[in-house]
C-alpha cells in the first residue's frame, strides 16, 4: 500500500507522466478516427485474400514480406467482410506502438542509467510527429520497428551482462523483423557491422558471435525451405526484390528529413546537443545505428515517412540524453522544453476531426452491401473493395508505366487486359481507374453510382 502511494505521489510530481498520458490517449484518438493510408487498405485485403484461401505471391500480387499478413489473417476469419475489422486491426496496431514505447524505455533505461532520462526519451519519441502519424497504421513496418527495435535492446543487454541468451535473443528478434518486412536488411548490415567490431576487438567471443547468427538463421530458414519445398522461392524473390528494385517511381529523402526537422525542431535540437556531449561507449554505438539508418535512406528509391521510424526511438534516446545536458537544473526548465517539442501533436490531432475515417468506411460498407460474397469487383488501386474477389492477379499498382503491374512488364511477359477480365468475371462493381467509360463493355454492362460519382454498378442483365 505505501509504494503504491509512493508511486502515484511520483506520478503526480511529476509532469513528464502526465505529458505522456495526454500523448498516448491522443494517440489512440489518432487510431481509432483518423482516415487509413492506402497501405493499410492493402494490407486488410491481402489478410483477405489469405483468409479466403488465396496464396500469397502464387494467387495474388503482393510484394512485401508475409509475416504480417499471417498475423493479420486470424481477425478476417473472425470479422469476415465486417468494416470493423479496419478499426480493431487500428487497436491490434497502438499495442505494438504501446511496446515499441516501452522497449524504448527499457533500452534507455539500459544505456542511460536514469529513469527520468528513460522517461524522458519516450515523451520525446511519443512527442515525434511521424512517428506519433505511422507507428498506429495497419502497416508491416510497425512490427518490423517493434522486432528491431527489441534485437537492439537484447544486443545491448548481452553487451551489458554478457550473457549468450540475449544475444541469441537478439538474433531471433532480428529474423522476425525481417520476415515482416524486407526492409530490415539495412539493420541487419548495420548490426552485422557493430558484431563485427565487437568481434574485432575482443569484446564479442567468436563463438558466441557465430550463435548469433545462427539463432537469425533458425528464425528465418524454415520460411525459406517453405517456399524452396512448395516452388515458390523464384516468385518469391521476384516480387519482393526484383520488382521493388526496379520500381520507377523515386523521390530523394531530403524533404522528408527537413520536414520532420521542422515538426520537431526542438527534439532535434536536443539530439544535437546529446551528441556533443556523448562520451565513449555504447551511446556511440547508438548514435552509429541513428546514423547508418538515415544514411540508408539514400539507397531507397521512394523513402515514405515510415521509412523513418526504425532510428526514431534511438534518436528519442539520444536527445533525451541532450535534454538533461541542457536542463539539468532546474529540471522543470528540460520539462517545459519537452512539452514544447510535443505541441506538434496537439496541432497534428486536430487533424482526427477534419480527416475522420467515416466516409471511407461508409464507402467501403456501401460496395459490401452492394455486391454479394462470390461477386468479383474491379478498384483499379485499394480504395474500397476490401472483402471481395479481384478480377486479375493484379488488383492494385495497376498504374500505366509506373506501377507494379508495369514493373513486372519490364522484367517478364504478362499479358494484362483489364477490360477482357471484365467481361470474363463479369464485376459486380467498377471504379474507372485506369479505365475509359466509353468502352462498350463499360457503357453496356454498367451504371453509375448515385452515392458514389466514382463507382460504377452491373446492370440486372447484360445487354
Amino acid at each position: 500500500m505505501k509504494k503504491s502511494r509512493e508511486w502515484i505521489q511520483s506520478i503526480i510530481s511529476n509532469p513528464l507522466y502526465g505529458l505522456l498520458v495526454i500523448l498516448v490517449i491522443l494517440t489512440l484518438a489518432n487510431s481509432w478516427f483518423r482516415g487509413f493510408d492506402h497501405d493499410e487498405l492493402e494490407a486488410i485485403h491481402t489478410a483477405w485474400k489469405m483468409a479466403a484461401g488465396e496464396v500469397i505471391y502464387v494467387d495474388f500480387f503482393q510484394h512485401h514480406n508475409p509475416l504480417f499478413y499471417y498475423v493479420l489473417e486470424p481477425f478476417l476469419w473472425v470479422f469476415s467482410d465486417d468494416t470493423s475489422v479496419l478499426r480493431i486491426a487500428r487497436l491490434f496496431m497502438f499495442t505494438m506502438y504501446a511496446a515499441v514505447l516501452f522497449v524504448t524505455y527499457k533500452l534507455a533505461l539500459l544505456v542511460l542509467k536514469e529513469r527520468r532520462d528513460a522517461l524522458l526519451s519516450v515523451v520525446v519519441l511519443a512527442g515525434t510527429t511521424y512517428f506519433f502519424d505511422k507507428a498506429i497504421e495497419v502497416r508491416p513496418d510497425v512490427p518490423q520497428v517493434l522486432f528491431g527495435l527489441m534485437s537492439i535492446y537484447w544486443m545491448f543487454l548481452y553487451f551489458d551482462k554478457r550473457k549468450l541468451m540475449y544475444a541469441l535473443l537478439s538474433g531471433v528478434s532480428l529474423g522476425i523483423s525481417f520476415l515482416f518486412l524486407q526492409k530490415a536488411i539495412f539493420l541487419i548490415l548495420i548490426i552485422g557491422l557493430i558484431l563485427a567490431r565487437r568481434l574485432f576487438n575482443r569484446s564479442m567471443p567468436v563463438q558466441e558471435f557465430f550463435y548469433y547468427w545462427l539463432a537469425f538463421a533458425a528464425t528465418v530458414l524454415p520460411y525459406a525451405l517453405y517456399l524452396l519445398l512448395n516452388d515458390q522461392f523464384s516468385t518469391y524473390i521476384t516480387f519482393n526484390w526484383l520488382l521493388n528494385m526496379k520500381f520507377s517511381h523515386t523521390f530523394s529523402p531530403v524533404s522528408g528529413v527537413l520536414a520532420i526537422y521542422q515538426k520537431n525542431t526542438l527534439v532535434w535540437l536536443f539530439f544535437i546537443v546529446g551528441v556533443a556531449c556523448m562520451e565513449k561507449g555504447v551511446m556511440r554505438e547508438i548514435l552509429f545505428l541513428v546514423l547508418a539508418l538515415m544514411g540508408s535512406l539514400l539507397m531507397v528509391k521512394a523513402p515514405y515517412p515510415q521509412y523513418y521510424m526504425m532510428f526514431l526511438p534511438l534518436v528519442a534516446v539520444v536527445a533525451a540524453l541532450g535534454a538533461r545536458r541542457m536542463f539539468q537544473y532546474p529540471v522543470h526548465y528540460g520539462i517545459a522544453a519537452v512539452v514544447a517539442s510535443a505541441l506538434p501533436i496537439f496541432v497534428l490531432a486536430t487533424q482526427v476531426v477534419l480527416k475522420n475515417n467515416s466516409k471511407e468506411l461508409a464507402k467501403i460498407e456501401y460496395v459490401r452491401s452492394n455486391t454479394k460474397p462470390d461477386d468479383f469487383i474491379y478498384d483499379g488501386e485499394i480504395y474500397f473493395n476490401l472483402f471481395r474477389r479481384d478480377i486479375d492477379y493484379f488488383w492494385f499498382s495497376v498504374r500505366p508505366g509506373v506501377g507494379g503491374l508495369a514493373t513486372y512488364q519490364s522484367i517478364t511477359p504478362y499479358s494484362y487486359d483489364v477490360y477482357e477480365s471484365i467481361r470474363k468475371y463479369k464485376p459486380a462493381l467498377i471504379s474507372l481507374n485506369y479505365l475509359d467509360k466509353d468502352m462498350p463493355i463499360i457503357k453496356n454492362n454498367y451504371f453509375q453510382s448515385d452515392k458514389y460519382p466514382d463507382l460504377w454498378l452491373r446492370k440486372s442483365s447484360d445487354s
